[in-house]
């Protein structure tokens, strides 16, 4: 970077107008509206201002605070500073910047100050571009729309404590750890000798960067949407559809006229007085719509997922067929007892196992209808399906996996014969 390497420093007035602007116009922020952009931004008139508050739906996401590109943005000073910004605010996310790095942080995370750091990119860094352009791509209008950055925080998140939790488990030979070695290696091995050996180990523990959405999202049979929902779980999806199918017409209301208040969702659906405030929060934490001044306007994103959902069904996102080759690895890790529960179950119903592979998708009252389950072995049953990746589950439908047919055409032959 040209600036960067100038003896004479530029201030951060000239960092903001040669360096910053530009890179948050490019991401889609318009600097010149005032409802989306606001410099030097206040929530009340004594508050110190940071220097940018960007705008989604009315309401503060992002906020970001320059200093000179001459700055050290490792200083506690400026990182305390730009935090202490985020949390009078109420914004989760913000960024402390000097035109070249981008120090992005999660100021609602629970953790200590270091832990809130999300990402760090340096421009003028040429051997990590594509790094770069992905984290900045983040902070885009879109994707702030969108919330994926959340996502992708809470997979770090995840990933750095479980990785913390090993080191420390093989450091300390765990006797769990050390219990579990001993019972797939041969008898004569001691845990004495094991533990010799974990002190010999040197043990490294990667997690590989979840990055862009596209990648998020693969491998589910929902069928790439490019929103928010490829990178929500299949659990939350499922709670998303059923109270979207649920209440129907409140949806079909909202999707019309974008914007709706709490008043008006009472009106369209009978709530109960807790399960107004249940609402209101699902479709907040959601990232369905956001919130202002009691009025809630709906995420443009998931508008085409939900009008979807509404008029035609859950089964607009039934795939026509489904396979998952990792069928054969989790049905060989799974315990004997597992294993032989398979067995007896595709023996005591074969009828239900040859039209669910003739049919590929049933619900759990088709299930039911075909077999005298009891109420405590139905769950079990549809339990053992998704547990082996026999069967995906959306909602209340089991779609079989193609990979797992032959396995149970070799179950049921067995029984004929």
């Amino acid at each position: 970077m040209q600036i960067r390497n100038r003896n004479k420093s530029i201030g951060e007035e000239n960092t903001k107008t040669t360096l910053i602007n530009p890179l948050l116009t490019a991401l889609g922020w318009d600097l010149e509206e005032l409802d989306e952009v606001c410099q030097e931004y206040r929530r009340k008139p004594q508050d110190n201002p940071v220097d940018y508050a960007l705008f989604i739906f009315g309401n503060p996401r992002l906020l970001v605070e320059a200093k000179a590109i001459e700055k050290d943005l490792n200083d506690s000073k400026w990182i305390s500073q730009t935090l202490g910004y985020a949390t009078v605010v109420g914004v989760e996310w913000c960024v402390l910047t000097n035109g070249d790095e981008y120090h992005i942080y999660n100021s609602h995370a629970p953790v200590e100050v270091e832990e809130k750091l999300f990402r760090v990119v340096h421009i003028s860094d040429s051997t990590q571009d594509a790094y770069t352009l992905e984290t900045l791509s983040l902070l885009s209008k879109d994707k702030m729309g969108e919330n994926i950055i959340k996502v992708l925080w809470k997979s770090q998140f995840i990933d750095r404590h479980v990785s913390t939790a090993l080191q420390d488990i093989f450091r300390d030979q765990d006797q769990g750890l050390v219990n579990l070695i001993r019972k797939r290696t041969p008898a004569e091995l001691k845990s004495s000798d094991i533990r010799e050996s974990l002190r010999r180990a040197s043990i490294q523990i990667d997690f590989p960067v979840v990055t862009t959405p596209s990648q998020a999202g693969e491998g589910r049979p929902l069928g790439e949407h490019g929103t928010y929902f490829d990178l929500i779980t299949p659990y939350k999806w499922r709670k998303i559809y059923k109270n979207i199918l649920d209440r129907r017409q409140l949806w079909r209301d909202f999707i019309e006229r974008k914007r709706m208040g709490t008043d008006e969702f009472k009106k369209l659906s009978q709530f109960k007085s807790k399960a107004i405030s249940g609402f209101i929060k699902f479709i907040r934490n959601s990232g369905i719509a956001s919130e202002s001044e009691g009025m809630f306007t709906l995420n443009e994103a998931v508008i085409p997922i939900i009008r979807r959902l509404v008029y035609e069904g859950p089964e607009a996102f039934y795939p026509s067929e489904y396979r998952d080759d990792s069928f054969e690895a989790a049905l060989g890790s799974a315990d004997p007892r597992t294993q032989q529960r398979i067995r007896e179950s595709v023996r005591n119903r074969g009828q239900l196992w040859r039209l669910f592979i003739e049919e590929k998708r049933m619900t759990s009252e088709r299930f039911k209808q075909l077999s005298d389950f009891r109420p405590k072995s139905i769950a079990g049953f549809m339990y053992v399906l998704v547990k082996n990746k026999i069967a995906y589950r959306f909602g209340d439908v089991f779609i079989l996996n193609d990979a797992a047919v032959p396995y149970i055409q070799g179950l049921l032959m067995e029984n004929e014969n």
